[in-house]
């Protein structure tokens, strides 16, 4: 079997005792002991790295040192290991060889397996309820919108394969180290089968569902996904994996598979204090549990010292997806019920905003928070998903090269920094033909349809056509109802027209 080794960096802010935290500190930042790296990062308080492992019990013992080596200099200030407001804190985990860079092959092989885990991963670390990390900033470039090629050496992407032969990893709101060698755990089984494998083996990655897990695991955290589905997959690709003997690993699976938490929900279900939670968990990295109890409220620690007890045996992969299985039913109707009732709730909401006016429609590339690729990404989306089989399909690059110019509607969500686009059209500037007009279903009947082909008919241009095609009744009544009249019929629709006077 091939033997993977792994590398992590951690970008990181700055936590005092009175829990003020701070981006600049003039102490020994970058303190690090022997084989470990340093970096300066604008985005982030301080970046260290680790030195290449091929264990994860390697790794726990020299995290243990420099953790502890860092603290002992700067004390009393720690690591503030997760993000905030227009901070770029995450977690890079590197994955290749010891002996030799991988192949461009190899790499794109290792990545497929692993993104169509990585909505659980990126669940382990979220700070949930809600998280929009990753969902409004460049910095979570999503692999879906590379079409799930892997991207080179490009930073802002989610994985992309680096200039060092690995393939990196990128998980957003960063978390205790423990988080990071859990998934390294499950990465690192992955990526040795896969390498093992001489079968041609072709991972498939559900677009749809790829998406709808990823919102949902920064948003939710572990109670966003069916943890089976996940634990099932990667049992089908890595087999029945023996869990390491380090308690944290554990603890953090098992977790997330009795009662769908991460460690950000047991530290705010048990109250610990965001210092306290990071020199405790940082200068043990072997633990997670046991470290809680020297801080928790005793009225906790019962539930502390019984989830201690369960995970004794807990030995596999196998037992774990036991175990998610017999919690699964519960936990899915109360996760149905809660997204159930957000989307409802924000749908209802944005449908009074967009019946009372509350739109704006602006071109590709003037969407607040939102730059012209992800904005492309989201009309690929509507085309395919609220097109009906009634619009042209086009990729988010082709949108982007394509010569028509195309305006979007959104509205906001006082929810999320991020607006929602709600409708696009594209407009052909030299023929003035309208190419492409969709509405996302859920919005449809509010007039989106009229104000975007309205707006594209007051910019000026003395004829403007469009072709539509047959069975498609609802837009032939718009475009006629604006003026718009047949001027040609086709096997497969009609061409309308309208002749400014």
């Amino acid at each position: 079997m091939a033997e993977i080794s792994f590398g992590i960096e951690y970008e990181f802010d700055f936590i005092s005792p009175s829990g003020q935290v701070f981006t600049n500190y003039s102490g020994a930042r970058f303190a690090h002991v022997e084989a470990w790296g340093v970096q300066d990062d604008p985005t982030a308080g301080a970046e260290i790295w680790t030195p290449v492992f091929t264990s994860v019990e390697e790794a726990v013992e020299s995290h243990e040192r420099q953790w502890n080596y860092w603290i002992s200099r700067n004390e009393p200030i720690v690591p503030y290991m997760c993000n905030r407001t227009n901070r770029s804190i995450g977690v890079h985990i590197h994955l290749g060889l010891p002996t030799r860079d991988l192949e461009p092959s190899e790499k794109v092989k290792i990545a497929r397996a692993i993104a169509i885990a990585y909505p659980y991963l990126m669940a382990l670390h979220a700070q949930p309820i809600p998280s929009n990390r990753g969902l409004t900033t460049r910095y979570a470039y999503p692999i879906w919108r590379a079409n799930y090629h892997i991207p080179i050496q490009d930073h802002y992407a989610e994985i992309s394969a680096s200039h060092n032969g690995t393939v990196e990893f990128r998980i957003f709101d960063s978390n205790i180290p423990q988080v990071s060698l859990t998934c390294v755990t499950l990465m690192k089984a992955i990526a040795e089968k896969v390498l093992e494998d001489r079968s041609g083996i072709v991972f498939k990655i559900l677009d749809n569902i790829y998406r709808r897990d990823r919102e949902r695991a920064l948003r939710f955290g572990v109670i966003g996904l069916d943890v089976v589905t996940y634990l099932k997959y990667i049992k089908s690709v890595a087999g029945n994996i023996e869990l390491p003997r380090i308690s944290s690993v554990r603890e953090i699976l098992y977790l997330s598979a009795k009662y769908f938490m991460n460690v950000w929900n047991v530290k705010q279900t048990l109250h610990v204090k965001d210092y306290d939670w990071f020199e405790l968990q940082l200068k043990n990295p072997k633990e997670f549990l046991r470290n809680i109890t020297h801080v928790i409220p005793p009225r906790f620690r019962s539930k502390v010292e019984r989830w201690m007890r369960e995970v004794q045996n807990v030995n596999t992969l196998e037992d774990l997806i036991r175990i998610a299985e017999n919690s699964r039913n519960v936990f899915l109707k109360a996760l149905e019920s809660q997204v159930e009732r957000s989307r409802v709730t924000c749908v209802s909401v944005l449908h009074d905003r967009i019946a009372g006016g509350e739109i704006s429609i602006v071109r590709i590339g003037g969407v607040p928070v939102m730059d012209r690729i992800e904005t492309a990404g989201e009309i690929e989306y509507m085309l395919r998903e609220s097109g009906d089989n009634m619009v042209r399909l086009r990729t988010a690059r082709e949108i982007l090269e394509a010569p028509e110019r195309y305006y979007v509607a959104y509205v906001r969500d006082e929810n999320s920094e991020r607006p929602v686009i709600v409708g696009a059209v594209a407009i052909n500037m030299s023929t003035g033909e309208i190419s492409s007009l969709v509405v996302d279903r859920r919005y449809r009947r509010l007039g989106l349809g009229r104000r975007l082909v309205t707006h594209v008919m007051n910019l000026g241009l003395s004829r403007y056509k469009a072709f539509i095609r047959r069975g498609n009744e609802a837009s032939l009544r718009l475009f006629e109802s604006l003026g718009f009249r047949i001027v040609q019929e086709y096997h497969d629709g009609v061409m309308v027209e309208y002749q400014r006077r």
